[in-house]
């Protein structure tokens, strides 16, 4: 249990929340967040200006070289920004040359395309996934069948956010392990049905609206990575993720992205964890149920093809 002093920020000022949903699905840009304001490199709690909970920052809670390995195997991974998370990225996201002494470069030849056709970026989930329109079942994420040894990697790393979640955040711990006591779509010995998992990815501003409470995050990187701020566009509050700190934060209600990523394009890898609770995976039956779902939504499918 980390025991070093916590301190409270108190936000004073916020963007008005239409001011901010006009800017849904759109980048971060600099006038979006105040660099003073930066969490990143202590321990923090942070309310918003009507005294409400934001966010919790723990600084150093574990240790990432248990996990280098991690990165080495995203890294590998194929994926991309299309299909139906695709529309949480800003596709003139650029990943851009850094130089030898750590500037940006500003040859626009070595800029990297839009990042539509960056195969460096890429969004995984694994875990769970509740019902849906398009799937009414609840089944294991996609990327979970297709990369199972990777889950089984992962696994320990997903165990260990819930282990800080509960010493960061007890009382929102609890509620969610409480609520989702009765549900078998959760990840083994963790509070959370999914994490997502996100390689040199820029996220455009949006709300996590489907997740019963906080999302924990943290990121493993390789080569450096600058930049990928995660932005709360409502107070201006930027929040530099670090290997072996630890975020808990309401992504749930508050309009959150990411600022530009620099690197070198196959040398440098940021990977993030977003692990969270989706309600739709609380009003999921039994791994049976849901087996008789799926099997009686084919054959109807079947019959009307």
């Amino acid at each position: 249990m980390n025991l070093r002093p916590v301190r409270k920020l108190q936000l004073s000022y916020e963007l008005a929340r239409g001011a901010a949903t006009a800017r849904h699905g759109t980048p971060v840009t600099d006038s979006d967040y105040e660099p003073d304001l930066l969490i990143g490199d202590d321990d923090v709690d942070v309310y918003k200006p009507d005294g409400s909970w934001l966010l919790s920052n723990r600084v150093a809670v574990y240790d990432p070289d248990q996990y280098k390995d991690l990165v080495k195997l995203v890294a590998t991974m194929r994926g991309g920004v299309d299909g139906r998370r695709g529309n949480a990225v800003h596709r003139d996201a650029k990943l851009p040359l850094l130089c030898k002494d750590g500037t940006v470069s500003g040859s626009r030849i070595h800029h990297v395309p839009k990042l539509r056709s960056l195969g460096d970026a890429a969004s995984f989930r694994f875990g769970y996934s509740g019902r849906d329109p398009l799937n009414p079942y609840a089944r294991k994420t996609g990327d979970w069948e297709h990369y199972p040894e990777v889950f089984g990697e992962m696994l320990e790393l997903f165990r260990t956010l819930d282990s800080k979640y509960r010493e960061i955040a007890p009382e929102a711990h609890s509620r969610q392990s409480e609520a989702a006591r009765n549900s078998p779509w959760t990840i083994q010995d963790t509070c959370f049905s999914s994490v997502t998992v996100n390689r040199n990815w820029q996220s455009a501003l949006h709300t996590d609206d489907g997740n019963f409470g906080p999302a924990v995050a943290t990121v493993l990187t390789k080569g450096e990575p600058k930049g990928a701020d995660l932005a709360f566009l409502q107070y201006f509050l930027p929040v530099r993720l670090r290997p072996g700190n630890v975020l808990v934060a309401d992504t749930r209600d508050e309009f959150h992205g990411n600022t530009a990523l620099y690197g070198v394009l196959g040398k440098t890898y940021r990977i993030s964890f977003f692990a969270y609770l989706h309600d739709s995976t609380l009003r999921c039956g039994s791994f049976e149920e849901e087996a008789g779902r799926r099997e009686r939504w084919k054959k109807k499918r079947d019959r009307n093809a």
